[in-house]
This record gives structure tokens, sequence and C-alpha cells, in this order.
């Protein structure tokens, strides 16, 4: 860069070349800001000297909600909905199932503690997010931030009374942001997560939200439940 920039400012003097240059940087700035999709960006930022290339590609499923959940159901095919029915009825056969909301039904801090109970039980120690102090304690303070704004979709399913399971999502832009979840190992073969996926979804129907994004990577319950996908690219861009 020095022999360029040299030639720049012996050429055309400090000022012009230095303007030239935050030009440009506003045009890169805006394309990467405004790009609608991965050719607009990778031509527009090429176009003022940047190189992109692809690191990594992650499948992102998502569900569009129609305004009633019956809605949903019947856009699925019928092996679909068979198959929820059984599940979720197999589910229903065992008591009363409930929905708490924090901070609405419950304290931000005494459902955070039974989302982490829960998040262990299903990944073990260690696993998951939740995987150091650091990481605990920064969730419960995110938990009360979004809490003020409206954001935080903190739930527990009680079964019988007894909480059974925790998500731990968002809700902004009129969409539900699946994030982290757990259940009792004791209870998984009535398929705790997605009966509680489904309730959510459906309550977001409720809500008026148009969609539940499941966020990155790919699981075989994403693909059944959802109604699209779209791909998260992870890039590296250098000027050579």
């Amino acid at each position: 860069m020095q022999i360029p920039c040299g030639f720049l400012f012996d050429h055309f003097g400090p000022r012009r070349t230095v303007t030239g240059m935050l030009i440009l940087a506003t045009i890169g700035g805006a394309i990467f800001t405004l790009a609608p999709n991965w050719p607009v960006l990778r031509e527009g930022l090429a176009s003022v000297g940047v190189t992109l290339t692809v690191q990594k590609e992650v499948p992102c499923f998502y569900a569009t909600l129609p305004t009633v959940w019956a809605g949903y159901l019947e856009a699925k095919s019928q092996h679909f909905r068979k198959r929820w029915n059984n599940t979720r009825n197999r589910f229903h056969r065992e008591g009363t199932v409930a929905l708490r909301f924090a901070p609405q039904d419950v304290p931000v801090d005494e459902a955070y503690a039974e989302l982490l109970r829960l998040h262990g039980d299903r990944w073990g120690e260690g696993g998951g997010g939740f995987r150091s102090d650091a990481k605990i304690r920064f969730h419960r303070e995110i938990c009360h931030r979004f809490a003020r704004q409206g954001w935080l979709v903190l739930v527990l399913m009680t079964l019988n009374g007894k909480t059974v399971a925790a998500r731990y999502d968002f809700r902004y832009g009129g969409k539900i942001w699946g994030n982290q979840g757990g259940w009792s190992s004791e209870l998984q073969s009535l398929k705790l997560g997605e009966n509680f996926i489904a309730q959510l979804m459906e309550w977001g129907t409720g809500q008026g939200l148009a969609e539940y994004d499941f966020l990155g990577g790919a699981a075989e319950y994403k693909e059944r439940w959802s109604t699209g996908g779209r791909t998260m690219l992870e890039v590296e861009g250098f000027s050579p």
C-alpha cells in the first residue's frame, strides 16, 4: 500500500487522495449494508477492490406462520399431519400440559434456572450453549434486558404441574428466533422438544408473528417442520 499511496499523494495531492479513499470506503460500506443477496454483495465489493471467498455454508430453515394454526397444518402433507397427531396425542394423554412465560407467569431468574437445569439434562455436563460461567452470566443479563424490551421468549412447559422442558427464544421483527432449549431426559420418548416447538409456533400465529426461524444448522426436525430454507455464508474478504 505504501508505494501506490505515495504515487497517488504525489500525483493528486493528499486532499484528493484521502477524499477518493473515503468515497470508496463509503461505497463499500453502503454495499455491505444494503446488498439484498450474496451475488450483489460479492460483485459490489469486487467493484471497489474487495474480494470475498466463501469459507462455509450453513443451512437455515424457517417456517412461515399463517394467521391460524390450522392453516399451517393443512399446508403440510397427510403423512406429516398423521405423525404429528400421534405425537401430540401421546404426549397429552400423560396429563395436563401448560406453558408458562417469563416474566408474565414466572420470574425471569426462576425460568432461567430451570432452563439451565433442563438444558444440562438434555446435553450433559459441558454440552450445549452454556459451557462457562461467563456465558451463563451473559445470557442471564440478555434475558433481563430482552424482557424489558418485549423481545424475550423464555418459556417453561409443565406436565401435571411439573416443569419438563424449557425454551429460550427471541421475538423480534415479527418473527420468533429459535435459540436454545432443554427437556427432561426421562421423558425423551414423549418427544418433548417437538411438542414444545409446535406449541410455540401455534402461540406465534396467535400473536400475529409471521415466521419461526430455526437459525443455522441442519437437523431432521427442522427440515420436517420448516416451510423453506436459506443459506448462511461465512465469508472472508481481502483487498488484493
